[in-house]
């Protein structure tokens, strides 16, 4: 089974390409708001999917575990992670500014903003939290 973060961020690129293919008015908007995200979903797997797998990890009961990587994986996350909270507003505010008044596709850009902000507030809310307690208890090692 596939990594559901990185499943999930696999999904929003396609209908973000997907949207940029069939808006008349917002394809501009669309490429940039793919740039960004592009660029974030990369970070979030390079360092918070190791963070949170060693959670898992950790909680199942295997404790042998490659230190020097992890705690390298978890600086990075922390360095990151106010960055990628960023673009999580950032995305967000380009897709309030998009003008979807005449677009034909405005429902695709409504469920895609919805989608986008349901992906950040889990993130912020749920994993970026347990991530950091992964940081504490990696710093330990």
């Amino acid at each position: 089974m596939e990594e559901p973060i990185r499943a999930e961020h696999s999904e929003l690129m396609t209908l973000l390409y997907t949207a940029e293919q069939e808006s008349h008015d917002n394809s501009g908007a669309i490429k940039e708001v793919a740039s960004v995200f592009s660029g974030h979903a990369d970070r979030e797997e390079e360092t918070l999917i190791p963070v949170l797998e060693f959670m898992k990890e950790w909680f199942s009961g295997i404790k042998q575990v490659n230190a020097p990587f992890l705690k390298g994986k978890a600086n990075e996350f922390k360095l990151e992670v106010g960055a990628m909270i960023n673009e999580h507003a950032q995305i967000l505010k380009l897709f309030d500014e998009m003008n979807t008044e005449g677009e034909k596709n405005a429902c695709l850009l409504e469920n895609l903003r919805k989608f986008m902000k349901r992906h950040s507030v889990i993130e912020e809310y749920y994993f970026y939290p347990m991530a950091m307690y992964a940081c504490k208890i990696i710093e330990g090692l």
